[in-house]
Formats: structure tokens, sequence, C-alpha cells
């Protein structure tokens, strides 16, 4: 089963992606989520709950589905 520590890379690159300048938050929370060993389905609903300036909520709910699938696939959730 894989962690949040083995789905970071793919995830940091999702949130670039998706989120350009504003991803620096959404690494930072899971860089921190991966160090606490935090389970990912947690990790994904605080990154849906987040509030960035300038980016719609809309925006980080895509984020953490494309996510959520990644982890899906990997046998993470």
């Amino acid at each position: 089963m894989a962690t949040l520590r083995d789905l970071l890379p793919e995830f940091k690159q999702i949130a670039r992606a998706r989120l350009q300048r504003s991803a620096s938050r959404v690494e930072d929370l899971l860089e921190e989520s991966a160090q606490q060993n935090r389970p990912v389905e947690a990790v994904l609903g605080d990154v849906r709950s987040m509030t960035i300036r300038g980016v719609m909520p809309s925006t980080l709910e895509a984020v953490s589905e494309e996510m959520s699938q990644v982890a899906r696939r990997q046998g993470a959730i």
C-alpha cells in the first residue's frame, strides 16, 4: 500500500501544473503531512478545504480529485 511519502512527487507535480505560483502552500502541506505520516485521505481533505488567495475553491477541489485518482491507482486509498 502506497503512503503519502510515496505519492509526494506526483502530488507536487499536480499542484505545480494546476496552481503554478500558488502551488507552494499545497506543497508545504504535503511535505509536512508526509513527515507526520498522515493518512492520504485526510491530507486530500485539507487540500480541498484550503483557502489560497486568487485560487478558486473549485480549482482546489479539482487538484484534490486528481490527487485522489492517483492515490486510488497506487492503492493508497
